[in-house]
This record gives structure tokens, sequence and C-alpha cells, in this order.
């Protein structure tokens, strides 16, 4: 097998770069949608607590 030409390198360097672009953007919006319902939980819990709901 030969070493890949610049133009050859580039293209799948990029195509990587894409790659790990999409999956960090995944990542981040599951993590925000994580974080969003957290805070409702916990908004939920203290108004348990203040009201004193069980």
């Amino acid at each position: 097998m030969t070493a890949p030409t610049a133009k050859c390198f580039l293209r799948r360097f990029v195509l990587a770069a894409q790659g790990i672009n999409e999956v960090s953007h995944k990542s981040c919006k599951a993590l925000i949608s994580l974080q969003k319902s957290n805070i409702v939980a916990l908004f939920e819990t203290m108004l348990k607590i203040i009201l004193g709901i069980n």
C-alpha cells in the first residue's frame, strides 16, 4: 500500500474532523437535555419540600 496523496489525506482528515464534530454536537445536545431534566427534577423536589408534600 502506498502513502496517500496530499489531496486524499486532506479529504480523509476533513471527513474525520466532521465526524468528530457531529459526535460532540450530539453529545452536547444530550448533555443539555439531561441538565434540563435535572433542573426540573430539582425544582419539583424543592417545591415538595417547601409545600410539605411527600
